[in-house]
């Protein structure tokens, strides 16, 4: 199984609604990429390197019932998440 990309989550600075998406490449290039299409700031307050490619599709499932549109996603959503000792271990928190 192929390991090398990272999954992120991109936070909205005034809805506080997250984006779940993965990248192979740097995150902050993906950032830039998100930025350009949205009026509001954008910051990465978490990732989750080295998973495969697939993990994003199981997150969105895990999280649906907190989908706002697309791959985004209420905050309550890392709230979930960080009940389950796997992500409270392994979501790293990214410093802006």
């Amino acid at each position: 199984m192929n390991y090398e990309y990272t999954l992120y989550f991109i936070q909205e600075t005034s809805s506080k609604n997250i984006k779940i998406g993965i990248t192979k490449r740097n995150i902050s290039e993906r950032l830039k990429e998100l930025e350009i299409g949205n009026s509001d700031d954008l910051k990465i307050i978490y990732k989750i390197d080295e998973v495969p490619f697939s993990f994003e599709t199981y997150l969105h499932q895990i999280c649906e019932v907190y989908n706002v549109k697309g791959e985004w996603y209420s905050p309550k959503a890392i709230d979930h998440l960080l009940k389950h000792p796997f992500y409270k271990e392994n979501l790293i928190k990214v410093k802006n």
